[in-house]
């Protein structure tokens, strides 16, 4: 916390447009009292930012964030402390909040927050005894519920807390060219809380578009010299808002016990679920031939191919 009042977070997680610094912005404001736009974010910085293994897995929901939870509250601890000792009541019985730190029962009596902050960066003599002078805290936050060994079959679970989903898809499949049009999916989500639902919806939509274009389209092809075909994105075709049929999304909130935000992963259900919904989809859609899907993506010339293939085994000419 800078003698301004305002705060430096620096974040070992980087950012591939999830809204981290919103999420950060928005826990450590709310511990502190403060308004989101006094925190600023500093990420991917390694000559400032603590070492860190990146943003997959959904780490930043699940470590990150609860880190900073930590760091703030130690920083409110010590803001509390140095307010303690100015309004002669102990730490237990002050509350921060509105840019002030207050006597519970008596609110009247307070000191504002840039006071205190003052007397950690300017008048140390004035701290508590043992008080370090300057407003510097690190929150640290370890995965419980983690298996850090293999067992005897060689696994090891490397993730606290899991997020999950329950969806449905429906599409139409023309029989005589094998084109697929998904039209609608629909999806019930759980993440534990949520720090931005917001955040958490769009990126859930973002998920399941790309799940849209894993299924679909997307396919590494080289020829029979071994010459790659789909070096670009003329030949290797991405999903657009044209080729997404209507998504609904709506929550369960089941907390992960395992963190104190409570958090779960909310970056992989939404293009995890997308590829054997459409499987299962198609395969009902073509339940009287018998297909069996196995492999993505379900382009027209493969679905063809596998309602031919089955027509053959059942004896039903092409």
């Amino acid at each position: 916390m800078e003698p301004s009042g305002t705060i430096t977070v620096y974040s070992s997680t980087g950012n591939q447009g999830q809204g981290h610094d919103t999420c950060l912005s928005e826990i450590i404001a709310s511990r502190l009292g403060l308004p989101i736009d006094r925190i600023h974010v500093i990420r991917g910085d390694t000559l400032l930012t603590p070492y860190g293994f990146g943003t997959g897995s959904s780490r930043s929901s699940v470590v990150l964030m609860n880190a900073a939870l930590l760091a703030a509250e130690k920083l409110r601890s010590r803001l509390l402390e140095i307010a303690s000792r100015y309004l002669q009541t102990p730490p237990d019985r002050l509350e921060l909040s509105d840019e002030k730190i207050f006597i519970r029962d008596d609110p009247n009596i307070s000191v504002g927050l840039l006071d205190a902050v003052r007397i950690a960066c300017r008048d140390p003599h004035l701290l508590p005894e043992g008080e370090k002078p300057g407003l510097e805290v690190t929150g640290y936050f370890v995965n419980p519920n983690i298996d850090d060994l293999p067992d005897d079959k060689g696994r090891f679970n490397r993730y606290s807390s899991y997020a999950y989903a329950a969806v449905l898809a429906i599409v139409d499949v023309d029989v005589e060219t094998g084109f697929v049009k998904p039209r609608k999916y629909y999806a019930v989500h759980d993440c534990g809380n949520m720090i931005n639902p917001q955040i958490v919806e769009t990126q859930y939509y973002g998920g399941a578009v790309q799940g849209f274009g894993a299924a679909m389209y997307e396919e590494i092809k080289y020829d029979d010299e071994g010459q790659l075909l789909t070096s670009t994105l003329m030949d290797y075709k991405l999903p657009t808002v044209n080729e997404a049929p209507d998504i609904y999304l709506d929550h369960l909130v089941t907390p992960s016990p395992f963190s104190p935000l409570g958090t779960k992963g909310a970056g992989e259900t939404g293009i995890l679920g997308v590829p054997p919904a459409l499987a299962s989809a198609i395969e009902d859609a073509l339940s009287d031939f018998g297909v069996e899907i196995r492999s993505t993506p379900y382009t027209p010339e493969k679905i063809l191919g596998l309602i031919q293939e089955a027509k053959k085994r059942s004896g039903i000419q092409p």
